[in-house]
């Protein structure tokens, strides 16, 4: 996804917990950082554009991952977040697969991720259901 929008955003920064990730990113001539969402490694207010594609239900802390997407993301800046929608059964199925491989996924519903949000200082903008998928679209709070 990030080789796609280059294009359109001029530079687009990779972050993944993964060495092989990072280094798979990089040899297609992607800029990537190794870390973890939870202690994000850049500068308050540094990013006016964050997406996170497919990958929320794996933070092992998303309450403290939300509130490290929130400080990096510039005031005027735009948070795009995919989720797999757990409404869906396939997703619910999906959701019981990863529980039972014990992989630690924690789903949340359309509301429940708005509020998270919402509470470490987003507002969302625009939500979307669409097939198996949920679409957000978040801003910081001016207030927030």
């Amino acid at each position: 996804m990030a080789q796609a929008l280059r294009d359109e955003v001029g530079r687009a920064i990779i972050l993944d917990i993964s060495a092989g990730m990072v280094r798979q990113a990089r040899r297609k001539g992607l800029t990537a950082v190794r870390g973890k969402v939870e202690a994000l490694p850049f500068a308050d207010g540094c990013f006016s554009r964050i997406i996170v594609v497919d990958a929320f239900h794996h933070f092992r802390n998303q309450s403290r991952a939300v509130q490290e997407v929130m400080r990096v993301l510039s005031s005027h800046g735009c948070l795009v977040i995919q989720e797999p929608n757990v409404k869906r059964w396939v997703v619910k199925a999906v959701a019981l697969g990863e529980r039972l491989l014990v992989m630690q996924s924690r789903f949340k519903g359309p509301e429940e991720l708005a509020d998270l949000f919402e509470k470490k200082g987003g507002r969302v903008i625009a939500s979307q259901e669409e097939g198996h998928y949920l679409w957000l679209i978040i801003e910081r709070r001016r207030d927030g």
